[in-house]
């Protein structure tokens, strides 16, 4: 006799059965999250209620446990009143030898989506390892934690986070040793992680989510090692001040995503991964603090997005080729180095930069060799350093120099060699500065002039200041 299904059982020769079907439909039921949803459940639920009568058989030869969050239920055999219907429903359990057993309710409400905690100095732990039972089943998405100096573990030595968390914040926590002793959630989106000093691995298995957007991590100095592949799905990537942390990926590999990396104070940093001029969507590259980063990747960057490029690592040699590529490049932020200024003589800036800082400029005199009064689009202009040889800003040619270039205008040699699109100006730390010399008049857009730290300064040019930078002095008056 073939197997009949007929209201939630199947028969067959061998007699009649649950249908394995049903049961799985309750057991894998998603948590209802409206009232139409919660009848849809409790029907199926009450058919299988209903069925008791139908299979009580198997139930009488051997006492059975009923474990419940329900108190009430602890005192359903002492209750002195009963209607009708209670009445015949005690009647009808008190046939079956069963046991309650009460357990309470533990951990956090089912319902809570969003915790945040800050400033308890006494707590040690969100759970106790047996209230973390029912983690799956949470509706947490979001955990905020803030100066909990005591806390050590935010899950259960066997347990993990939530499934549904989404977004996870710990600061100031510096006896954290470890996020999760099981995995992160799949579901987590974003990551940051700040001034935890014990933290000495996020997972048992140190990997990130798959569905990780955005990591950062900052002053984690016990932390040594994550993943070696980052998500494909991570969108902004910062680490800061994570001494022993060795670089989370070797390649970039498929990380169309990234649009944001941020790396700073990294001792042991090398070299950066290959695959950087993949990151067909990177918006911006900060890098900054890295004793050891002498060189980017062979394959340079990458040039479709990137519009800001922040690199002070007084020890780099070689910076990427192919700068001039970069025409969306709109801020560009460097320390002085050999290598920049080799790659700036042989191309020059990028077309389209709107802002450019130099920091610990130790020579002055490149300055009149790259090309500044070509960046038509430049509005602001930050220089500092210590070059003995920044005697006058904008610096003035040598005689010598003036001899060898006679087609060239002494006047224009000295005035046109910043755009006169500058609307701001910033020059800093020149001990030898003692004058500006007269090519700042042609700076005819200059709204902002400041001057900072250069004790020598003791006289403006002849003809006084540019027109724009006169009325911004009277305005301010």
């Amino acid at each position: 006799m073939p197997p009949l299904e007929d209201v939630g059982f199947v028969i067959s020769a061998a007699g009649i059965k649950v249908d394995q079907e049903k049961v799985k439909a309750i057991q894998e039921w998603p948590m209802p999250t409206s009232i139409t949803q919660v009848r849809s459940f409790h029907g199926l639920a009450s058919f299988y209620q209903r069925a008791l009568k139908t299979w009580q058989h198997y139930l009488w030869p051997k006492e059975f446990v009923i474990h419940t969050d329900h108190e009430s239920l602890k005192h359903i055999k002492g209750q002195g009143k009963l209607n009708r219907r209670h009445g015949k429903w005690m009647e009808f359990i008190e046939t079956f030898p069963y046991v309650i057993c009460y357990k309470k309710e533990s951990g956090l409400p089912s319902s809570l989506q969003v915790l945040k905690i800050e400033h308890c100095k006494n707590l040690i732990s969100l759970v106790h390892e047996e209230e973390y039972s029912n983690c799956a089943a949470t509706c947490l998405e979001s955990l905020v934690i803030r100066n909990c100096p005591s806390l050590k573990s935010i899950s259960s030595a066997n347990g993990s986070l939530p499934a549904r968390f989404k977004h996870l914040s710990i600061r100031y926590c510096p006896t954290l040793q470890c996020l999760s002793w099981g995995k992160l959630p799949d579901n987590l989106r974003n990551l940051e992680i700040y001034d935890c000093d014990n933290l000495i691995c996020l997972s048992s298995s140190c990997e990130l989510p798959e569905a990780l957007e955005s990591f950062q991590i900052w002053s984690c100095n016990r932390l040594e090692s994550l993943k070696a592949t980052l998500p494909k799905s991570l969108k902004s990537l910062l680490i800061c001040n994570c001494g022993q942390l060795k670089w989370i990926t070797d390649r970039f590999d498929g990380n169309n995503c990234l649009q944001y990396i941020y790396i700073k104070w990294r001792k042991d940093l090398g070299s950066l991964p290959e695959g950087l001029h993949h990151l067909i969507n990177l918006g911006t590259l900060i890098i900054e603090k890295c004793e050891k980063l002498v060189s980017f990747p062979q394959g340079g960057l990458p040039a479709s997005n990137l519009r800001m490029i922040y690199v002070i690592c007084d020890n780099m040699v070689a910076y990427p080729r192919g700068i001039q590529n970069l025409i969306f490049l709109k801020r560009l932020e460097i320390s002085y180095s050999e290598g920049f200024i080799k790659v700036l003589e042989e191309v020059g800036f990028p077309p389209n930069l709107s802002s450019l800082t130099i920091r610990n400029l130790k020579v002055c005199k490149p300055l009149l060799q790259w090309g500044l009064h070509r960046v038509t689009s430049l509005r602001e202009l930050h220089l500092s350093g210590e070059a003995t040889d920044m005697v006058s800003f904008p610096p003035e040619p040598e005689e010598e120099e003036e001899k060898e270039e006679e087609n060239v205008d002494d006047e224009l040699q000295g005035k046109m060699m910043l755009p006169n699109s500058l609307t701001t100006l910033n020059i800093e730390s020149f001990k030898n500065l003692d004058r500006l010399s007269a090519g700042i008049q042609c700076l005819t857009s200059l709204q902002y002039l400041s001057i900072c730290y250069c004790e020598k300064l003791s006289s403006f040019p002849e003809g006084g200041l540019p027109l724009s930078q006169i009325s911004w002095l009277n305005n301010m008056a």
